[in-house]
């Protein structure tokens, strides 16, 4: 759950983001119905939940989403596989696109 500080505009077509300054994790079944976009505007009250209760935390600060892709791509070439390198920004926000989710649910971890 998380409180809304405000909207923004991207530089893709009419899309939105909404910016979240607080969140609080809870655990309830069947809270969402699992639609293509999981944002839902209802009276929590009225739905259960004590917004006193709940143990906010900050959002941490992050990279804008449009700042993420503008990182000059590497000079490198393809792999032995055809693959281009990607940096951890394109890799997340690829990795959200695929799994309809927002870059900010996505986690990388490089082990060397």
């Amino acid at each position: 759950m998380g409180k809304v500080a405000g909207i923004a505009a991207t530089s893709v077509g009419n899309k939105r983001i909404i910016q979240i300054s607080e969140y609080a994790e809870v655990s309830r079944p069947v809270s969402w119905d699992k639609s293509r976009n999981p944002v839902l505007y209802r009276n929590l009250a009225e739905r259960g939940f004590d917004i006193a209760s709940l143990q906010w935390k900050p959002v941490p600060a992050q990279v804008a989403p449009d700042e993420a892709l503008d990182e000059p791509a590497p000079a490198l070439e393809t792999d032995e596989h055809g693959v281009l390198p990607l940096s951890i920004a394109q890799a997340k926000q690829g990795l959200a696109a695929y799994f309809q989710v927002s870059p900010d649910q996505v986690e990388i971890t490089v082990r060397f």
